[in-house]
């Protein structure tokens, strides 16, 4: 197999090199931190939803603006999947105590959060909800959600 360089040999090569060398690493402005949600013990057999909530705390070196989206789940109206071993229950995200608001991309009328931190941060309660499963099957449940943060 034969390497081929990125950059032409010769002058243009060079000036490549030196004009990557002058750029500074681009550094993060905020980093983003979760408490996971615990559904804690569930009876299938109550009919009564399951509530818990999470919080998601954005810190930034200087005040600055952002938004947090949460990427839809893949079950339907974009509730999000948790699974032990084959089995799954679904759950959903909320942006307000009574849980009627999905959190979400701003689709199919969830909405994004925004707010602004500086070096003290800012922290924002994230409200789950797992909906009656009547067919649960008992296990150890888990899963990810993939959050967004622009700024």
């Amino acid at each position: 197999m034969r390497m081929m360089p990125l950059l032409p040999d010769g002058p243009a090569r060079l000036l490549g090199l030196l004009l990557a060398g002058c750029v500074p690493p681009l550094q993060a402005a905020c980093v983003v931190s979760a408490t996971g949600l615990a559904f804690g013990p569930v009876n299938p057999l109550s009919g009564a939803p399951v509530d818990s909530a999470g919080t998601l705390t954005v810190n930034c070196a200087e005040t600055t603006a952002y938004s947090i989206a949460l990427v839809p789940g893949t079950g339907p109206g974009g509730l999000h999947e948790m699974t032990s071993g084959p089995d799954s229950l679904l759950f959903g995200l909320y942006v307000d105590p009574l849980r009627s608001i999905p959190w979400g991309d701003g689709s199919g009328g969830s909405q994004v959060v925004a707010g602004s931190a500086g070096p003290t941060g800012s922290a924002h309660t994230v409200h789950g909800r797992l909906p009656p499963q009547p067919l649960a099957r008992a296990g150890h449940y888990a899963g990810v959600v993939v959050v967004q943060v622009t700024w």
